[in-house]
């Protein structure tokens, strides 16, 4: 009976309010506020919906597949063969297949991968709607050969070493011990050799192709040695590049003079003194 009474009650406050027009407006607020609330409800139900439908169809549908990537090489070095071998490397391995879809890849981890191989040094990657992507590669530049552990790298002007095949016509640097590929190296032995094959390189005359190794195997003195006539020549360590410049003329002047002479090829040019010594062959 008491819930009854009380229900009673409610109608006819309900009522009450209901006739008066302030409690009419107050009732119909009411009533707009919740339709508001389920309009918004729904509305981002739909968006919600919306957006997996929408998810689902860019990451799963074969329209978006990349078949084949644009491969850009900025300079020689690299194959694009091999660029695209290791991207299908890639997509076999964290998609299960060689043509991944264009929303799915990872491309900081693509590029980390690419970045691996030693002899790249720069990797930019763009998508390109609806179903390729740009990569661009930047292949290392040796300035010159390396042998490690009796196999043969370059080396760049960083002083990464790295793995080519394209240093058939540098000087190959030996005496160096083990380093690690694809890393920068601090060794002041390899600073030298390079400051060296650089001002050779800057220098007018055609010594560095008569170069065919140099030996930093003792850090007080480089020793280079030349391919017509296996001549010589000790550098010393520590340049100073303007007084190395002086000295590489100085040196392309003396072969000029011993080539010319035809039957006399000296033993060894000592670059090391303020007077340059040459002992003769006996």
């Amino acid at each position: 009976m008491r819930r009854q009474k009380r229900l009673a009650q409610q109608l006819s406050e309900r009522r009450n309010k209901w006739r008066s027009k302030k409690g009419r407006k107050r009732l119909i607020k009411g009533y707009l506020e919740k339709l508001l609330k389920l309009f918004i409800l729904i509305v981002l139900f739909g968006v919600v919906f919306g957006v997996i439908k929408l998810k689902y169809f860019l990451t799963n549908s074969s329209y978006f597949q990349v078949e084949k990537p644009t491969i850009i090489l900025e300079n020689k070095g690299i194959k694009e063969e091999k660029v695209y071998r290791i991207f299908k490397e890639f997509c076999l391995k964290n998609y299960s297949c060689v043509e991944p879809n264009i929303f799915r890849l990872n491309y900081t981890d693509l590029k980390n991968t690419l970045l691996g191989n030693s002899e790249l040094e720069k990797v930019s990657i763009q998508r390109k709607f609806p179903n390729d992507i740009l990569i661009k590669v930047k292949s290392r530049q040796a300035e010159a050969g390396i042998l490690i552990n009796s196999r043969q790298f370059g080396i760049d002007k960083n002083l990464v070493v790295f793995k080519t095949e394209n240093v058939e016509d540098l000087p190959v640097i030996t005496g160096v011990g083990t380093l690690k590929i694809g890393h920068q190296t601090e060794d002041n032995r390899l600073k030298d050799a390079l400051l060296l094959i650089s001002k050779i390189r800057e220098s007018e005359g055609d010594l560095l192709a008569n170069v065919s190794n140099i030996d930093i195997s003792n850090p007080y003195d480089i020793l280079m040695m030349t391919k017509i006539g296996a001549i010589k020549i000790h550098c010393g360590s520590q340049f100073v590049p303007e007084r190395l410049s002086e000295r590489i003329k100085e040196l392309e002047t003396i072969l000029k003079y011993y080539q010319q002479q035809m039957q006399i090829t000296p033993e060894y040019i000592d670059l090391r003194f303020d007077n340059i010594i040459v002992k003769d062959r006996k």
